[in-house]
C-alpha cells in the first residue's frame, strides 16, 4: 500500500451552476506534504442541499455538477482530515430580468461578436445583487459592466456585488479588437438576495 499524505485541499471559493447548460466539473487540487500535487486520491464529496445540486460522473470518469433547483448551498472535499469548502449558486435559464423577485436566481445567454453589446434591465431593489459572466472558457468571456448601481468586484472572476435601489442596467460587450468575425459566448448570471 502506498500512503500519499495530503496536507491541503484547494478549490474554488464559488461556483457556479446554469441548469440545462453544460455542466461544470468538480476541480479541486490536493497538496501533500511536500506542497507538491498528490494525484491518487480517495476522498468524499459532501452536498449540503442535494435538492439543488447533485455530483455525478460523466462518460471519460469526470466529476460534474448538476443543478437540479436554483438556489445557492455548499460543498465539501474531503481528502483524508483535510477538506475545502465551495459556494454553489444553481441558475435558471430565461431570456431578460425583468420582474426578478428576491432570492431568485437567472441566467441569460449572450453571443456577441467585436464591438457588439448587449443590454439588461434589473428591477429596483433593496436586497443586493451579484452579477457575473460565466461560460465554458474563463479566457474567451463577454465583458460586463454595470450602471446606475454601486458595485464592488466580488472574490469571484467576472463577478460584481451591487446595490440597486433605483434599478440598474447590466451589459455585457465584447470590445472592439483583434477578430472582428469572432464570437465569444458566455451567460449572465444575477442573483438577487
Amino acid at each position: 500500500l502506498r500512503c500519499r499524505p495530503v496536507a491541503g485541499v484547494l478549490a474554488a471559493w464559488m461556483t457556479h451552476v446554469v441548469r440545462g447548460a453544460a455542466e461544470p466539473e468538480l476541480s479541486f487540487q490536493a497538496l501533500g506534504t511536500d506542497g507538491e500535487l498528490v494525484s491518487m486520491l480517495r476522498g468524499h464529496v459532501a452536498v449540503a442541499d442535494t435538492s439543488l445540486v447533485s455530483v455525478v460522473t460523466d462518460a471519460s470518469g469526470r466529476r460534474r455538477l448538476r443543478g437540479k433547483a436554483a438556489g445557492s448551498t455548499g460543498l465539501t472535499i474531503g481528502v483524508g482530515d483535510r477538506d475545502a469548502y465551495m459556494s454553489v449558486h444553481v441558475y435558471d435559464p430565461a431570456s431578460t430580468f425583468v420582474g426578478m423577485r428576491p432570492g431568485q436566481h437567472l441566467a441569460v445567454p449572450v453571443t456577441l461578436r467585436g464591438g457588439a453589446m448587449r443590454r439588461w434591465r434589473l428591477p429596483r431593489s433593496s436586497e443586493v445583487y451579484f452579477v457575473t459572466m460565466v461560460g465554458a472558457s474563463e479566457h474567451r468571456l463577454p465583458m460586463l459592466a454595470i450602471e446606475n448601481a454601486n458595485c464592488v468586484r466580488s472574490p469571484s472572476p467576472h463577478g460584481f456585488m451591487c446595490a440597486a435601489p433605483e434599478g440598474a442596467s447590466v451589459i455585457a460587450y465584447y470590445p472592439r479588437d483583434g477578430n472582428q468575425a469572432e464570437e465569444v459566448r458566455g451567460t449572465v448570471a444575477v442573483w438577487r438576495q
